[in-house]
């Protein structure tokens, strides 16, 4: 993948871990996943080998007595440092079996997005159908047609608890049918998903406190959707991949769904290849924001009466304080636009940017244990 040209400022993290990380995390250079995991074993000049049988022979090894061991018979009887390399070798199970678990779970999450879009076509076609018998047209005003369509929903939702008698009252349930299903298939998708995701060496670090709104569930459709992470030479190809780093033309740097709007340039159909954005990733990489923003505390904030959380109150784990800082330098820094300007920096742009650097943040340090488990 091309390396992205322009990255987010702030990711707190140690340098010398971030380094130590890249280091086991290297280009693979055409080795396959499960190869490229089993190159812990050093040889006697300290590069990693892979696939090498240890050598049996004692005459590569070192003088005794200063004498050379040159001249002493072959022996099967395997020397200390042989049957540490012997034993090194046996990484290689493990290794193996975090590719195939990295397998399935990318195949489980193509069945899920089957699922999701199925659910949403037949979910969308239904509300469409019951919103023309509310008075809905194409030649409507956005707005209208907006609230139309929620008119629709409430009363699809209506129809399907008995609380009102209509005459689509036959053709919703027939449609809430199928979504039911697909639900269900979805939901059967998951618990598998979920139970090969807690067999990865990264699962008991997600059940960390620091790492609260992320959890097992988030992990195994990350995986699902990137693969095995040895594969990525660094934390910001995980952030192209999940559509949250921006892409560089004609002297315009960004972010995807920037440029599918259309409103500051477009890119041609061969950028689009090159650039590799899918609306699909970016928006789970959305939703693992929205829980890191909720839910990542030290200590979870007090509520009042009607149960809203009281503001000062918790302490903030390291992705909801990132959320926190990143929002604040964004305000700061562009406060004479967003005083001159609001259309162009709306108070939803501040929280948008914040909620990112804290996925990125996540995505970062998800690369840094992963390699740190090779």
């Amino acid at each position: 993948m091309p390396s992205v040209k322009k990255r987010s400022k702030g990711l707190v993290e140690p340098k010398d871990k971030l380094a130590s990380a890249k280091q086991g995390g290297k280009p693979l250079n055409g080795v396959k996943p499960s190869a490229a995991l089993n190159t812990r074993q050093k040889s006697g000049n300290g590069k990693p080998t892979v696939g090498k049988e240890p050598n049996t022979s004692l005459s590569s090894h070192s003088k005794s007595n200063g004498k050379s061991s040159a001249a002493m018979k072959p022996t099967s009887v395997l020397t200390s440092q042989q049957q540490k390399q012997k034993k090194s070798i046996c990484v290689m199970k493990p290794s193996a079996k975090m590719a195939s678990i990295c397998s399935e779970l990318q195949a489980l999450e193509r069945t899920r997005v089957v699922y999701i879009k199925s659910r949403i076509k037949i979910s969308n076609r239904i509300q469409a159908i019951i919103a023309g018998t509310l008075g809905y047209s194409a030649g409507m005003k956005d707005e209208e047609r907006k609230k139309k369509m929620q008119e629709a929903g409430q009363l699809i939702k209506q129809i399907s608890k008995g609380e009102i008698d209509h005459p689509m009252k036959e053709l919703v349930l027939n449609h809430l049918l199928p979504i039911d299903g697909f639900l269900n298939c979805q939901k059967a998708t998951d618990d598998v998903a979920v139970g090969f995701a807690k067999d990865l060496p990264v699962a008991s670090w997600t059940e960390l406190p620091e790492q609260r709104g992320f959890g097992i569930p988030r992990l195994a459709v990350i995986i699902g959707e990137t693969g095995d992470l040895s594969n990525y030479a660094n934390p910001a190809k995980v952030w192209k991949r999940m559509g949250c780093a921006p892409y560089s033309y004609q002297e315009q740097n960004l972010m995807g769904a920037t440029w599918r709007g259309g409103k500051h340039g477009k890119l041609p159909a061969s950028e689009w290849s090159e650039f590799g954005y899918s609306p699909r990733r970016r928006a789970i990489a959305y939703i693992v924001g929205e829980l890191l923003l909720k839910l990542n505390y030290l200590v979870p904030p007090k509520k009042d009466e009607n149960k809203k959380l009281i503001e000062g109150t918790g302490i903030p784990g390291p992705y909801r304080q990132r959320y926190l800082d990143g929002r604040r330098v964004f305000e700061e820094k562009h406060s004479v636009e967003i005083r001159e300007k609001p259309k162009l920096y709306p108070p939803l742009r501040c929280h948008y940017h914040g909620m990112l650097l804290a996925t990125k943040l996540l995505l970062k340090n998800l690369w840094i244990e992963w390699h740190n488990n090779l």
